[in-house]
């Protein structure tokens, strides 16, 4: 309980009370979730200015649109940062939880107090960036890491979690996808078969819909009708 309130105190008063961090990739991702650019579809020709060097993140751009229409506050981008300060603390939680459930008690009270009193990580919450949302999935990545949950069910929510985040932040996604693949081929073949089928539904779907507008755009006019 005292964790909990702890928790709370750090993430959530900041979360309703401390300035909103903007820049202006955070506004290109905005523009792109207010509009529903990125998820399903590439982005749009009427893209905000300056966007062209900006990476494309579709499931942050998911999540910004989640984020937006949650009844939080009156103001749109507050409401995105009281909801990934509330994931965040959450993955903590759970990623301490799970550690000590697998009998890493030890650790899993040690991850739970470094990850509280660690501000840099909490500091992350205050702007409408990718990096709080990335740090909600990798931190229970880092978990199964350490102990790989075995079973058909536990390796669907790895895969999705490890899916999400390619989505959301794949230069870390990426790595971790393939760490925690390794760790199963290690300890269960089986289990590595599902993890890796169950990413594949989470990224391949938005991938292979990028890549089918993309080429769609690029026919002549007079062949797409």
């Amino acid at each position: 309980m005292a964790a909990v309130a702890v928790g709370l105190g750090l993430y959530l008063w900041p979360a309703l009370s401390a300035p909103v961090i903007l820049r202006s990739d955070s506004q290109i991702d905005l523009d792109w979730a207010r509009n529903g650019f990125g998820v399903l579809r590439p982005r749009s020709l009427a893209e905000p200015q300056g966007a062209g060097g900006h990476p494309l993140k579709p499931g942050y751009v998911l999540f910004l649109r989640l984020g937006l229409v949650l009844p939080f506050s009156s103001e749109p981008e507050r409401r995105i940062i009281i909801f990934q300060s509330l994931l965040l603390l959450a993955a903590i939680g759970t990623s301490a939880a799970y550690l000590a459930w697998r009998g890493r008690v030890a650790i899993g009270l040690t991850v739970l107090a470094m990850l509280l009193v660690f501000l840099r990580l909490r500091d992350s919450c205050s702007a409408v960036m990718s990096e709080a949302s990335a740090e909600a999935l990798l931190l229970p990545l880092a978990a199964f890491i350490l102990e790989p949950p075995l079973g058909a069910l536990p390796a669907v929510v790895a895969g999705g979690l490890a899916g999400a985040l390619i989505l959301v932040r794949p230069n870390a996604g990426m790595p971790f996808a393939l760490f925690l693949l390794v760790r199963y081929l290690l300890r269960r073949r089986r289990s590595a078969v599902i993890y890796s089928a169950a990413v594949a539904v989470v990224v391949l779907p938005v991938l292979f819909s990028h890549v089918a507008r993309r080429q769609w755009q690029s026919l002549p006019r007079v062949l797409r009708g």
